[in-house]
């Protein structure tokens, strides 16, 4: 099965490649060297959330859209995997991680006004995972 890091560089190339941007611009863009941008596209590298943001800006999309890729491994497999990046996540990686759930929660919302929530969130006031 082909890893998450792979799928989600070939979607950053295609988006780079949609937006008509070299790998240098593109790098430049995000402040990062071409040589990381070229390992991220490969899907050689775990990208941090703060490069994960970047690439967002460059794009002009928010991060829940940036990181939209094929997610077609079974349920059992995939909250093991995501329990695996929670505990090893940074403490700035765990707030960033709760921004994109809100977003995909108030996109899901949005999109099905008469749906209850995908995941239910605690009220984001007075939280410590606030931005």
């Amino acid at each position: 099965m082909e890893k998450l890091s792979t799928r989600l560089g070939q979607r950053i190339r295609k988006l780079r490649h949609s937006a008509g941007y070299t790998q240098d611009k593109t790098a430049e863009l995000a402040e990062i060297s071409s040589k990381y941008l070229g390992e991220i596209e490969r899907g050689e590298v775990q990208v941090s959330a703060q490069v994960l943001e970047k690439l967002a800006s460059v794009f002009q999309l928010s991060l829940a859209e940036l990181v939209q890729v094929d997610t077609s491994f079974p349920d059992s497999d995939l909250k093991t995997k995501i329990l695996a990046l929670v505990q090893n996540a940074s403490d700035e990686e765990l707030r960033l991680l709760y921004r994109i759930f809100v977003a995909i929660q108030e996109e899901y919302t949005h999109c099905h006004p008469q749906s209850t929530s995908v995941f239910p969130l605690p009220n984001t006031k007075n939280s410590m995972l606030s931005p």
